[in-house]
């Protein structure tokens, strides 16, 4: 990377970002009583120019601030600015942690490949630190390329929404304070500091797309549909959508229920007889609370499906989104499927992982001079079977079989072991010479809001 400032003049002075301005700008997004912060930087004019203002606002207010920096190791200089980078912070007074990324590099698709290892390195450190908020630096100028991007895709109301202010993330909050701001106001910023930043050579780089909706971007300023129009466009769109997720989760709460067992039924009245994009969004919602996938299903199956929902002749059972859903009478019951053998999660330690994307798993004990391998999975139709075995009164649980199979259990080489909701544990597990001494405490369901 090149170093050094700018050297793009303007003849129109630009106003650093004031310390009452950030105040007004970030103040909103956090919730009270948080005690320290985390914030992602690159390095960059954007990244750089949030850290700063984060550790004046956070040395005024007595919150603790800690930078995450990522050492991508894509190119041979990449360590050198992750150094350069610890040692401005450093400078500063502000703690700064690197996160390399290790392991093979992908040949295509560059970008999104590091920009997911990217997040999930500075998750994965929040998480196992105890820190549940992140700030990001997008500015108005990312909000707008995303916009076009978006729009060239041919994405609908929430695409075009183009990023939140705040959004969650498998417990951590990221918060993105910048969204209206210019990218000329903190590169402006970090000249009122005499600041250094790198430039990173992949903005200019034709191969990516991003680069070529940045060019696009400025053939439209010239034409006086700048990034402050394209940003303010897609935040219109997104009140729009903060009004349609209020209704669907005011439908969802008077029409559904979701079960802590990890399922759902929901008044197949009220269902067919809802709006169309209501309707869907509402599946939509259970669909990801049941069936745990981040992203929702294709429009064209969902639309499919929702015909299928308000024709009761037309069939009683489907599949999406990694459900089965099924109607009875005027219900319909949303299940998660597992119709495919899918790998098994190998659990060693103690501690607690995310399972199937709606399971929080807690575990106690571990490896004593001894090897069984054990791991998570559900519990399915030979698990029931051992369970119904050794325990018969199993059936008289107030879990429906169809549930059951669904739900997480710990099994080693002998079979199951622990399956919390069942309240069942294998009376001859930890007695033999390779005993593990790891038990299956809890699997607490994560609604969609806190993932």
């Amino acid at each position: 990377m090149d170093r050094g400032f700018n050297t793009i003049t303007s003849s129109l002075k630009v106003s650093p970002i004031s310390e009452p301005e950030f105040d007004i700008l970030f103040s909103p997004i956090l919730v009270k009583d948080v005690s320290q912060i985390a914030v992602g930087v690159s390095g960059g004019p954007d990244s750089l120019a949030l850290s700063w203002l984060l550790h004046r606002w956070c040395e005024q207010i007595g919150i603790r601030l800690i930078a995450l920096t990522v050492d991508h190791r894509l190119r041979p200089n990449s360590s050198k600015d992750a150094r350069n980078v610890f040692l401005w912070l450093k400078s500063w007074g502000l703690n700064c942690i690197i996160l390399p990324w290790v392991g093979n590099k992908p040949s295509t698709g560059i970008q999104e490949t590091a920009r997911i290892a990217r997040y999930k390195l500075m998750i994965d450190w929040c998480i196992e630190n105890g820190v549940r908020d992140l700030a990001l630096a997008h500015h108005q100028e990312d909000q707008a390329e995303t916009f076009l991007m978006r729009l060239s895709r041919g994405s609908g109301i929430d695409g075009l929404a183009c990023m939140r202010e705040v959004t969650l993330r498998e417990g951590v909050r990221l918060l993105r304070p910048l969204l209206t701001v210019p990218k000329s106001r903190l590169r402006a910023t970090l000249k009122s500091q005499n600041q250094e930043w790198l430039e990173d050579p992949a903005n200019s780089n034709p191969a990516f797309t991003r680069t070529l909706i940045r060019d696009l971007s400025i053939l439209l300023s010239e034409r006086e549909v700048g990034t402050q129009r394209l940003a303010h466009l897609s935040e219109q769109f997104g009140r729009i959508r903060v009004r349609l997720e209020e209704l669907t989760r005011l439908v969802v709460d008077r029409a559904a229920i979701i079960h802590s067992t990890g399922w759902a039924t929901i008044n197949g009245e009220l269902l067919i007889h809802l709006p169309d994009e209501i309707g869907r969004r509402v599946m939509i919602f259970l669909l990801q609370s049941i069936g745990g996938r981040s992203y929702p299903p294709r429009r064209k199956r969902l639309d499919r499906i929702m015909t299928f929902i308000k024709d009761p002749d037309h069939c009683t059972a489907f599949s999406l989104g990694g459900c089965s859903i099924s109607r009875q009478d005027h219900q319909f019951t949303i299940l998660r499927e597992e119709l495919r053998q899918t790998a098994a999660s190998p659990i060693f330690f103690a501690g607690s992982v995310m399972w199937r994307g709606i399971f929080r798993c807690t575990f106690e004990g571990g490896p004593e001079g001894g090897s069984l391998l054990t791991a998570l999975a559900p519990l399915g139709r030979k698990g029931w079977a051992q369970l119904v075995h050794e325990q018969p009164e199993v059936r008289n649980s107030n879990i429906a079989y169809p549930v059951a199979l669904t739900l997480p259990a710990l099994f080693d080489v002998r079979g199951v072991v622990n399956v919390p909701h069942l309240n069942y544990n294998r009376k001859d597990y930890n007695t033999g010479l390779n005993s593990t001494n790891l038990k299956f405490i809890s699997a607490k369901f994560v609604s969609l809001e806190e993932r």
